[in-house]
């Protein structure tokens, strides 16, 4: 009940549209608000896309049939998740996996699930939830546009190790002329975006949605 009422009165889309740059908001389908935080962002100009709930190697991990998509969903499970999360999200024209450090490691899973993600013109992006990760390459080999994450912001929740992986974000868009950086909206995550963002602009790095680096 205490989480929810901090969502009403903080709403993560707010806290995003204040840092004045163009970040992409992923949603979980299943997530209480979802739509109205989906509604909101579109409001605020910045793009939304589908956090798609997917089945981590982590049995410990809670991953409920319907609100999951799991190595042995049915093509009908899948197409039942996916209409659901667009009726959540609607505006959103791609998705990343929420965990799915299985799924995205078994190349038939990851494929039967993309196969559709294709058929309703997604993109996809890959979180890269384990280094074993197969669904970016079978994006790929669908022609599906795809983008691979090269930086997670804060799988350390401090200011202090965002901040450095903001610097590590730079280095690799330098090196290779783009970079994907996934973040949660952790207050220490979001301060140090929030004062990142000056320094960016000072070294002249360029801020996109996910959709313009797709490949």
């Amino acid at each position: 009940r205490r989480d929810r009422r901090v969502l009403r009165e903080h709403p993560v889309s707010d806290r995003l549209h204040e840092l004045g740059i163009p970040v992409t908001g992923a949603v979980i389908p299943s997530a209480p608000y979802a739509r109205s935080e989906a509604q909101r962002l579109r409001a605020f100009g910045l793009e939304e896309i589908i956090h798609l709930p997917m089945q981590p190697k982590d049995p410990a991990n809670h991953h409920p049939r319907g609100q999951f998509v799991l190595v042995d969903s049915s093509d009908v499970e899948i197409t039942a998740l996916l209409d659901e999360a667009l009726r959540a999200v609607p505006y959103a024209k791609g998705l990343n996996n929420h965990m799915g450090s299985r799924l995205t490691s078994e190349p038939a899973a990851a494929r039967r699930l993309l196969e559709q993600v294709k058929a309703r013109g997604l993109f996809f992006v890959d979180s890269k939830t384990a280094p074993s990760t197969v669904a970016h390459a079978v994006a790929r080999e669908l022609g599906i546009p795809t983008a691979l994450r090269d930086v997670f912001l804060d799988d350390v929740q401090t200011y202090e190790h965002s901040a450095g992986q903001l610097r590590r974000l730079v280095a690799v868009a330098r090196e290779k002329g783009r970079a994907l950086a996934i973040g949660h909206p952790f207050p220490s995550t979001l301060a140090a975006l929030a004062d990142a963002v000056p320094w960016l602009k000072l070294l002249k790095v360029e801020i996109v949605f996910v959709s313009q680096i797709l490949e």
